[in-house]
C-alpha cells in the first residue's frame, strides 16, 4: 500500500502513466502535452516501438515538443483558442459559441482508432468525460490527471468513472485515475 503524497508539483501523473504505459500496448492518445508527459511517453513509446499521437489547443505550449516529432510520434493542434486556464473553463461552461467552437474540435480526436493508451490532461477540464465516453469502446486503459476536488466540480468525474470495471487512484495529490473495462489496472500497481 502508497502512502498518499501530497504536492504542489504537477507532475503526480508520471508515476501512474509511466507505469500504465509499461503494463499496456498498442498505440498512445495524449491529448494535452506536457513538460513530464510527452518526454516520458515519447520516451517510453520509441523504446516499445509504439506510435503516441500528441495533441493540445495552445500552438506556442505545442511547439515546445515538436522537435520530438518522429515517424512514430506525430502532434496535432487543435485551433480552438487558447485563454487563460481559469478563463477558458468558465468560457467553455457559459458560453455556447465558445463550447461548441471547443466540443467540434475535440470530437474528432482519437476516432477510428484503436488505443491501448488514452492519457487526458487537456484543458477544459469539463471537457474530459466527453472525451471518455467517446473514446471509451476503443481504448484498453484511461490514465485521467486531475480527478480531484476542483477537477472533479468542473467535470463530474466521479459519477461517470465509477462506471468502469477497474478502477485506481494514485495516492498523490492531485490525483490521477486509472481506468479499464478490459485489464485489472489495479494490478499494475499491486506490490504481492
Amino acid at each position: 500500500m502508497f502512502m498518499a503524497i501530497s504536492s504542489s508539483h504537477t507532475g503526480t501523473h508520471s508515476v501512474p502513466l509511466a507505469i500504465s504505459c509499461l503494463n499496456t500496448t498498442g498505440p498512445v492518445l495524449e491529448m494535452g502535452c506536457g513538460l513530464y508527459s510527452t518526454l516520458m511517453l515519447h520516451t517510453i513509446c520509441a523504446k516499445q516501438g509504439r506510435r503516441l499521437h500528441t495533441v493540445d489547443h495552445t500552438l506556442s505550449w505545442l511547439k515546445k515538443f515538436m522537435h520530438l516529432e518522429t515517424q512514430f510520434h506525430t502532434f496535432e493542434h487543435l485551433t480552438c483558442g487558447s485563454l487563460n486556464v481559469t478563463i477558458y473553463e468558465f468560457m467553455y461552461r457559459l458560453s455556447p459559441h465558445w463550447s461548441k467552437k471547443i466540443d467540434e474540435s475535440w470530437d474528432q480526436v482519437g476516432n477510428g482508432d484503436r488505443w491501448g493508451l488514452v492519457f487526458l490532461d487537456q484543458l477544459p477540464l469539463s471537457r474530459r468525460v466527453k472525451d471518455i465516453k467517446r473514446l471509451r469502446a476503443s481504448t484498453d486503459v484511461f490514465v485521467i490527471h486531475n480527478t480531484n476536488m476542483l477537477g472533479n466540480w468542473l467535470s463530474e468525474f466521479w459519477p461517470y468513472l465509477k462506471t468502469f470495471t477497474y478502477t485506481y487512484i494514485f495516492p498523490a495529490f492531485p490525483a490521477t485515475a486509472v481506468c479499464s473495462d478490459r485489464i485489472d489496472v489495479r494490478s499494475f500497481f499491486n506490490s504481492n
